[in-house]
């Protein structure tokens, strides 16, 4: 087995205009990214794609990253190799933190199994295009949280309200092309997604352990809480050690 290693890395744009920051192909290889920072603020959204994406069985594993201003964070498994992704797809990541980006924080279909452990998700669906989500999984997948954080600043109209009736609209599109018409009797269909923190549809599967959110309406299926003194913890040794105030800062300067 193969290892790419990505390690210590700024990036601020994609090779070609629309792309992945970082595309990880399988089965054979294991990616490694490490210590990276993929700031996506300055582009626009015809200008990027995927933060992160994993194909055809990828292997990934990501530590201490921190993901910024992208329109989507982590795709794992994208469609086109689902046999393979569903026997090989496997991904962990641990200490990182995904601020203010739209969707796939992560989203995980095809049977890829997914672990996160010390997250922040926070803001996920700041940055929209056609649809708000934080973690999301589907078509058999499953994505395995553990002590991570869901957290928004705003309330549940944070997008503004056009914004959200358009976000509501695809949700509900969404809906009727997974579940037919029998979706527009289902409560969860007309969700905004700035409220789905952690969800499963389609026969994905999620579970939370000692996971935290600090708006009652963000939605975390099968989740047990930490307490707010545990997550302010964690929210703090996260934001130092991936010097989250330096980036924020960097980016206001910048715009």
């Amino acid at each position: 087995m193969d290892t790419r290693h990505i390690n210590k890395t700024y990036f601020i744009s994609t090779d070609d205009e629309g792309d992945d920051a970082i595309t990880a192909y399988g089965p054979e290889t294991t990616t490694l990214i490490e210590d990276c920072v993929i700031d996506f603020r300055g582009l626009s959204l015809d200008e990027q794609d995927e933060a992160i994406s994993g194909v055809n069985g990828a292997k990934v594993i990501i530590r201490r990253c921190l993901i910024i201003g992208a329109k989507k964070a982590l795709l794992a498994g994208n469609g086109d190799y689902p046999l393979t992704d569903l026997v090989e797809g496997r991904w962990l990541i641990e200490d990182s933190i995904l601020w203010e980006c739209g969707r796939r924080c992560p989203e995980a279909q095809d049977g890829v199994r997914l672990i996160m452990k010390r997250c922040w998700i926070h803001n996920f669906g700041k940055r929209f295009d056609e649809r708000a989500f934080g973690a999301w999984s589907h078509l058999g997948a499953e994505i395995y949280a553990e002590d991570c954080l869901f957290t928004q600043s705003n309330g549940i109209f944070g997008l503004g309200v056009i914004t959200t009736i358009k976000d509501i609209i695809s949700h509900i599109g969404q809906s009727v092309n997974m579940y037919g018409l029998r979706a527009l009797f289902k409560g969860r269909t007309y969700l905004p997604g700035i409220c789905r923190g952690l969800t499963a549809d389609e026969g994905g599967k999620v579970i939370g352990n000692n996971c935290y959110k600090n708006r009652s309406w963000i939605v975390l299926d099968n989740t047990t809480y930490m307490s707010d003194e545990e997550a302010n913890k964690l929210k703090y040794r996260l934001a130092v050690s991936l010097n989250l105030k330096h980036f924020l800062e960097l980016g206001n300067e910048e715009s």
